[in-house]
C-alpha cells in the first residue's frame, strides 16, 4: 500500500511508462520464459483490461511457440483448412500419439497441456508485465493476432508505445482555478473517481450484461452539499434495455457522501465493462447537455455554468468540515492509507487522540517500515501527553535503525520535553557519527547546551 495518492489511472501511466523503461533500456531477458533456453525471438502477446490493450512481446524460443499455451504448428499446409470432423480426428491422434510416447518413456515425455504454464503465468515471468497483471487481476492474456513468432528487433519500446491503447477513466470539466476556489483537498478530490468508479463496477458486476457496455458519469458538487449526477450508457447490442440500470447506477451514487465546496466541481467518470471497442468510447457525448441548452455564453466554464444553471448563492463564511467528512470518504475507499492518515490528523486537531491513535496503530500494522507512519503515530502519542511511550517507540525504531536520523531527532526532542536534558545530549552524541546529519546535531547539541 503506498502513502501517495494516485488514481487507476496514474497506477496504469506509471505500469505502462515500466513497461516501455525496461523495454527501451535493458530489453526483454536473454532466455525463452518457458524453457528458459538463451533465444533471440519473440512472439507478441495482446494483454486487456476495460481500460487499456497493450501488445507486449515475450521471448519464446522456436520449439515452445508451437506448444501449449500458444497455437500448435500445422501437421501439414492444409491443416487449417480442415473441417471439424477432421480437426476432431486430428486432435484425438494427437493424444494417442502422446499416450503412447509417455507409455514408452515415461521419463522423456513431454507434458501434458494441462500442465504447460498459461499464457498468463508466462507473462508474469517479466517483472514489470507481472506487476501489471497484479495491479489489474482481471486482465487477459492471449496471443495477438499478429503474433508469429519473429526475431527480437531494437524498435521493440517503439513497437509496444505505437500500438498502446490506454482510456482515461476520469477528467474534470472544472478549470484549475475553479478547483482552487472551490477550497476541495486535492486528496478528497482524486478520490471521488475512485468512489464513483467502484460503485460502477458494484451495479454492473451484480447485473451482469451479455453485450460489451460503457457508462460516462457526471458528477457535479455543489455549495451547500448538493450532488448532482447524468449518466450515458451506450452497448454494441442494438435493443439492449438500459434504462433500469442507468436507475440502478444513479441510486447507487445519491449516497456518495458530500464535502463543503465554495464553487462547483465537474468530474467525468468513464468505465468500459466487457471490453469495448474504441469506436463506443468515440461516440459517448458530453456530459450535462442540458446546461448548454439553456445556458450557451462564450468565454464561460464548466463551473461558470454549472453556478448559473443550479443559481448557486456561493457562501461567504468560511466552510466548516466535520470529523465525519473524513471519514465517510475513507468508509468508500477503506485501503487508501493517504485518507486515513487525513482522518487521524483531523482527530489529532480536534484533540481526539484515543481514536486517532486507533488508526495509527492499525496503520502500522499494515505498514510496519514505513516511515512517515511510524513518526506521525509517535508525534500523535507526544500531543497526548504520552512522552514516555513516544520515547520507547523511538528507542524501539533506533534499535531497528540505528543510522536513521529522523529517530534520534525526535528521541532527542523528547527527551528535552520530558526535561531530560542530559539523556537528550547523549542522544545527539550517537547522532553525530551521522555524517549525513552531523551538522544539523551539532546545531542542535549547541542549542540544548545553551
Amino acid at each position: 500500500m503506498a502513502l501517495q495518492s494516485t488514481s487507476r489511472d496514474d497506477r496504469l501511466q506509471k505500469l505502462v511508462n515500466e513497461i516501455y523503461s525496461m523495454l527501451a533500456s535493458e530489453g526483454l531477458p536473454r532466455s525463452c520464459a518457458v524453457c528458459g533456453a538463451a533465444c533471440c525471438t519473440v512472439r507478441d502477446l495482446q494483454v486487456e483490461d476495460d481500460s487499456f490493450a497493450l501488445t507486449v512481446p515475450l521471448r519464446v524460443c522456436s520449439q515452445c511457440a508451437h506448444q501449449p499455451p500458444f497455437p500448435r504448428r500445422p501437421l501439414f499446409p492444409l491443416e487449417g483448412n480442415l473441417s471439424s470432423m477432421a480437426a476432431s480426428v486430428l486432435a484425438y491422434a494427437r493424444a494417442i500419439v502422446a499416450w503412447v510416447a509417455s507409455a514408452v518413456n515415461p521419463k522423456e515425455a513431454a507434458p501434458s497441456d494441462r500442465d504447460r504454464p498459461t499464457l498468463a503465468a508466462l507473462v508474469k515471468t517479466n517483472p514489470p508485465y507481472g506487476r501489471l497483471l497484479e495491479a489489474f487481476p482481471e486482465t487477459t492474456v492471449s496471443c495477438a493476432k499478429t503474433g508469429q513468432l519473429r526475431e527480437a528487433g531494437q524498435f521493440e519500446r517503439q513497437r509496444f508505445r505505437g500500438d498502446a491503447q490506454v482510456w482515461q477513466s476520469y477528467f474534470y470539466l472544472t478549470t484549475p482555478d475553479e478547483l482552487k476556489k472551490s477550497t476541495i483537498p486535492a486528496l478528497i478530490l482524486s478520490s471521488y473517481p475512485e468512489i464513483i468508479d467502484a460503485r460502477l463496477k458494484q451495479v454492473v458486476d451484480h447485473e451482469r450484461p451479455q453485450e460489451p457496455l460503457i457508462i460516462q458519469v457526471g458528477a457535479v458538487l455543489l455549495p451547500g452539499r448538493h450532488w448532482d449526477f447524468d449518466c450515458q450508457l451506450l452497448t454494441t447490442a442494438s435493443h439492449a434495455p438500459l434504462d433500469s440500470l442507468k436507475c440502478q447506477v444513479l441510486d447507487t451514487l445519491r449516497s456518495l457522501p458530500t464535502w463543503p465546496v465554495a464553487y462547483p466541481v465537474v468530474i467525468v467518470v468513464r468505465r468500459g465493462f466487457g471490453k469495448p471497442p474504441a469506436s463506443l468510447r468515440q461516440a459517448l457525448p458530453q456530459p450535462f447537455k442540458s446546461w448548454l441548452a439553456r445556458i450557451l455564453l462564450p468565454g464561460l466554464f464548466y463551473g461558470e455554468v454549472a453556478r448559473r444553471f443550479y443559481d448557486v448563492t456561493l457562501p461567504t463564511e468560511p466552510l466548516a468540515v466535520e470529523v465525519e467528512d473524513c471519514a465517510a470518504i475513507q468508509r468508500c475507499l477503506p485501503k487508501s492509507a493517504p485518507l486515513k492518515i487525513l482522518h487521524a490528523e483531523f482527530l489529532t486537531v480536534l484533540q481526539r487522540h484515543d481514536e486517532a491513535l486507533d488508526i495509527w496503530s492499525a496503520l502500522i500494522e499494515e505498514l510496519p517500515d514505513e516511515q512517515e507512519v511510524v513518526f506521525r503515530r509517535i508525534a500523535c502519542l507526544a500531543r497526548s501527553g504520552q512522552l514516555e511511550r513516544a520515547a520507547s517507540e523511538c528507542q524501539k525504531r533506533i534499535c531497528r535503525y540505528p543510522s536513521e536520523a529522523t529517530a534520534y531527532a525526535t528521541l532527542a526532542d523528547l527527551q528535552v520535553g520530558m526535561n531530560l536534558l542530559s539523556e537528550s545530549l547523549k542522544t545527539i552524541d550517537r547522532a553525530l557519527a551521522l555524517k549525513e546529519a552531523a551538522e544539523f546535531f551539532r546545531t542542535r547539541n549547541f542549542s540544548i547546551r545553551a
